[in-house]
């Protein structure tokens, strides 16, 4: 599953802007179950996959989600 940019805190104005902006925070997703806030991450193949606990001493599904 992929990650997404959400908005968090207050918007604020930048020094020397007009406009607010919006602070945003990356959100990660189990690739396995779907579980929203996948610490544990690992490479395979070259992508970044997110996992929801860790096991087996990497990371893996430990099924927090609802799939």
């Amino acid at each position: 599953m992929p990650s997404v940019l959400r908005p968090c805190g207050v918007p604020f104005i930048r020094k020397g802007a007009t406009e607010p902006t919006q602070p945003m925070a990356l959100v990660s997703f189990c690739e396995d179950c779907g579980w929203e806030g996948a610490p544990f991450g690992e490479t395979v193949d070259g992508k970044l996959r997110r996992f929801c606990g860790w096991g087996n001493n990497r990371p893996t599904c430990i099924n927090r989600g609802e799939k």
